[in-house]
């Protein structure tokens, strides 16, 4: 399953048209289906697709569509660590090692059963 969400998430991110190229990306296996969330950095503003595939196929995503679920509440754990990583170590003017930081700069999530 991690396997093919790499690669699905590998063909959808677009090339960076910024330096430096940074984003994220959610993986959940959760009771109704994959989950897979792309994030990209673009200067300070956050673009993300959502995508799912059914338990029963879990490498045949699909996008989620203009309307459907963005984020379990868990993963929004994951956006803010994300944001306030990337405020701290990149906008904050911390040159080079700003990106070195945000990369390092990791986050565990605890789920409770029902995940």
């Amino acid at each position: 399953m991690l396997s093919d969400a790499r690669k699905h998430a590998a063909g959808v991110v677009p090339e960076a048209d910024v330096d430096p190229a940074l984003g994220f990306v959610i993986v959940h296996h959760g009771q109704q289906a994959v989950w897979l969330l792309t994030a990209l950095w673009r200067v300070d503003i956050l673009y993300q697709r959502t995508f799912w595939a059914p338990l029963s196929d879990p490498a045949r995503f699909e996008e989620v569509p203009m309307g459907g679920p963005t984020a379990w509440v868990w993963e929004l754990v994951v956006h803010a660590h994300e944001r306030d990583a990337f405020v701290a170590h990149v906008l904050s003017g911390a040159g080079p090692d700003g990106v070195a930081g945000y990369l390092a700069d990791a986050v565990s999530v605890q789920v409770g059963a029902g995940d």
